[in-house]
């Protein structure tokens, strides 16, 4: 399956107007079992924070990333091909860089970070057609606050976005139930 997401914002919660940003994704899902599936996510746009003496910063941001999802759907509900909607929990781990452009460091007056970085959420997904689901992603990031040139208090960076966008079914996998003789 091939994930592209149209539209997303990352935002904090306390002063969120001053925390909005924009996220483009683009995921490659390969399900290993009806429940278990394994993703890999290129996830990129630009963060948005506030700083008490620069103002308002922006920088650019790449987050590569392994995802362990689980269809909880397929889990409670059993395997079915015709089901309507999926509910996936995910967890994972990747590589951020960040502030890495010549004008962000200008503006911003801090070079590149970068760092390990975990990533949690859920993925759901409605089902259009046999081939087509339109997907709606709640997802959190979480890094170390040295990946921001705003000036935090915390020791880690707590992103949040929300993505939409369109999966296309390569090919349709046929799970079949074993049973023991």
């Amino acid at each position: 399956e091939i994930m592209p997401s149209l539209v997303g914002s990352e935002m904090c919660i306390r002063d969120s107007g001053k925390r909005l940003g924009f996220e483009g994704n683009i995921s490659a899902l390969k399900w290993v079992h009806p429940v278990v599936g394994m993703r890999l996510q290129f996830q990129g746009g630009k963060f948005a924070n506030f700083d008490v003496d620069l103002g308002k910063l922006k920088w650019p941001y790449l987050f590569v990333h392994t995802d362990f999802m689980i269809n909880f759907s397929n889990w409670a509900g059993g395997y079915r091909e015709d089901r309507a909607y999926y509910a996936v929990p995910f967890m994972g781990f990747g590589y951020l860089a960040s502030n890495f452009t010549d004008s962000s460091h200008e503006k911003n007056l801090d070079g590149t970070h970068q760092a390990f970085a975990f990533t949690y959420g859920i993925l759901n997904k409605f089902r259009l057609s046999p081939s087509f689901d339109f997907n709606i992603e709640l997802k959190g990031m979480m890094a170390p606050s040295r990946v921001c040139p705003a000036q935090t208090n915390g020791s880690y960076l707590f992103g949040f976005s929300a993505t939409a966008g369109f999966t296309y079914r390569f090919n349709t996998v046929s799970y079949t139930h074993l049973r023991a003789h």
